[in-house]
């Protein structure tokens, strides 16, 4: 059988056990760092807001975002949130679910 040095089996242990420690801490910053950001996320103005802007929300893509920005453009200013039930393929659901990232100027 053969030798093991002890000292070297103590160290290989415990370097894998502060590596997981290091790893777990880590994934617990990011984690924090990603609910300040979404914190700090200012509401969406539907009234100037981009394409791009509108479909950082929930179940909004590309086409719902074009939508928005054409009735915007052909019908005016929104004067309500809840005027995003107007738009073809927007649901109240959809208005409900990202009500409390909007605001209407």
């Amino acid at each position: 059988m053969r030798k093991i040095n002890l000292p070297i089996l103590l160290f290989i242990i415990l370097s894998l056990i502060c590596g997981v420690t290091e790893l777990n801490a880590s994934s617990k910053h990011k984690a924090t760092s990603h609910q300040q950001l979404q914190i700090k996320q200012k509401n969406i103005d539907i009234n100037t807001a981009t394409v791009a802007q509108l479909q950082t929300l929930k179940r909004i893509g590309l086409k719902k975002a074009a939508a928005i920005v054409a009735y915007r453009e052909q019908h005016g200013a929104f004067k309500s949130i809840d005027d995003l039930v107007k738009v073809k393929g927007l649901s109240q659901t959809i208005v409900s679910i990202n009500k409390e990232h909007l605001e209407v100027s």
